[in-house]
């Protein structure tokens, strides 16, 4: 997460986020395997007319965005550990985007995959019943925000930083 501490920071944070030159990387673990295993989702995100809370792919409404993702780790072709790199900044992105590809983000309760989709693909995959349980149970989207870099907009020098993974999301990865 960055912060501004005045109007001037924040005017230069937002123009990069605008430019493309402000960079995120994030990990997601995800139902399924995306296919490829490298590629990209360009499709347009608005707001859903049904559902307030919700994005949605819009064709014809929507803010222009596009998500790179690569395969980390596949675990046995029922889930996936998947790094994206947004080339745009939109709400929800990463869980739209996945969406749109059926690989939808564990513990995602407002796009993620019902309970029984987790259930049928840990029991094809072999795993005990046991791993269906500890990814039902994810309390939180397992998206993890990895690493941010971005041109200091008062010195203009780069900083990047990386965030380390979170204990319960390599617990999750663990029981994989």
């Amino acid at each position: 997460m960055v912060v501004a501490k005045h109007d001037a920071a924040h005017q230069g944070l937002a123009s990069q986020l605008e430019d493309r030159s402000l960079s995120r990387v994030y990990e997601a673990l995800v139902l399924g395997v995306p296919v490829p295993i490298k590629g990209h989702v360009d499709l347009p995100i608005g707001r859903d007319p049904r559902n307030r809370l919700r994005m949605a792919i819009k064709g014809r409404n929507g803010k222009s965005a596009k998500t790179h993702y690569i395969v980390r780790q596949n675990f046995r072709d029922a889930f996936a550990l998947v790094e994206c790199r947004l080339e745009s900044g939109r709400t929800h992105q990463i869980r739209v985007h996945m969406q749109a590809i059926k690989n939808y983000l564990i513990g995602d309760a407002l796009y993620g995959p019902q309970d029984t989709a987790v259930r049928g693909a840990v029991k094809r995959a072999g795993y005990e019943a046991g791993v269906a349980k500890a990814l039902i149970d994810f309390p939180r989207q397992a998206l993890h925000a990895k690493a941010i870099s971005f041109i200091h907009p008062m010195s203009g020098d780069v900083h990047s930083y990386e965030a380390v993974r979170p204990d319960d999301f390599d617990e999750v990865l663990g029981v994989l």
